[in-house]
C-alpha cells in the first residue's frame, strides 16, 4: 500500500491505521505486541520505513529473554512497554524461532540507515517513547522519498524532529518529541516529561 494511501491523522497512536483495519486486525498496544504479529504473520520487513522502529522490533526478541541493554533509550522503551520487560541477563541470546525475523530486521534497519543518517540525540529521545515508535511502525513505510530532521530549543523546551515525506509534498510523516531543557541538562537526564507525537497528512 502506498504512504500516501494509507495515512491518517494520528496523535499519540489514538487512531487505527488503515492498513490494520484492512488486515482485519487492531494496531498493536506494545513494541512486544508489533514485534510478535510481525514474526507471527511472516516477517514482512519489507514496508518498514524507519531504521529507529527497525531497532526497536529487532532487540524485542532480546527484551523478552531478559537482556540487560548498554542503551539507555532501549531498556526505557521496553520498560515503558507494558510491564513485561525484565531486564536480568546481559548475555541473552533469542530463540530458534525468532533468529530469522531478528535477521531480515538487522538487514531492513541496515538498508535504512544508507538512506536516513540519524542524528545521535534525536534517535535517542524518539527511541525512548513507546507511542512514537508504535506510530511510525504503522505509518513510515519503506517508499518514502525524502527525509529531515532537526534539534532545536523553543519556550523552554527541546525539540527533536523527523520528517518523512512521499515526495512532492504528497504525503508527509512528522515524529516530533519535546523535553523541557532544564530536564535535559539535568545529570543524569530526566525524561519524565518527555512528549511525542507523531502527525501524518497526504
Amino acid at each position: 500500500m502506498k504512504l500516501d494511501r494509507a495515512l491518517a491523522l494520528v496523535i499519540a497512536g489514538l487512531v487505527v491505521s488503515p492498513a490494520a483495519v484492512l488486515a482485519g486486525h487492531a494496531d498493536p498496544s506494545t513494541v512486544q505486541d508489533a514485534y510478535l504479529q510481525l514474526r507471527d504473520e511472516g516477517c514482512d520487513v519489507a514496508t518498514i520505513g524507519s531504521p529507529i522502529v527497525a531497532r526497536a522490533l529487532r532487540n524485542v526478541p532480546y527484551a523478552m529473554k531478559g537482556k540487560i541493554f548498554k542503551s539507555p533509550e532501549l531498556t526505557a522503551l521496553y520498560t515503558a512497554d507494558g510491564g513485561w520487560y525484565q531486564p536480568t541477563d546481559p548475555d541473552a541470546d533469542v530463540d530458534s524461532a525468532d533468529r530469522a525475523c531478528v535477521r531480515k530486521l538487522d538487514a531492513q534497519e541496515k538498508a535504512l540507515r544508507k538512506r536516513v543518517k540519524l542524528k545521535k540525540p534525536i534517535e535517542q529521545a524518539i527511541t525512548r517513547h513507546t507511542g512514537a515508535v508504535l506510530d511510525m511502525n504503522r505509518l513510515v513505510l519503506a517508499d518514502f522519498k525524502k527525509f529531515s530532521q532537526s534539534e532545536t530549543t523553543r519556550d523552554g523546551a527541546r525539540l527533536w524532529t523527523i520528517n518523512f515525506e512521499a515526495g512532492g509534498g504528497a504525503a508527509l510523516v512528522t515524529v516530533q518529541c519535546k523535553v523541557p531543557v532544564a530536564d535535559v541538562k539535568a545529570r543524569p537526564p530526566v525524561w519524565s516529561r518527555l512528549e511525542c507525537n507523531v502527525l501524518a497528512a497526504g
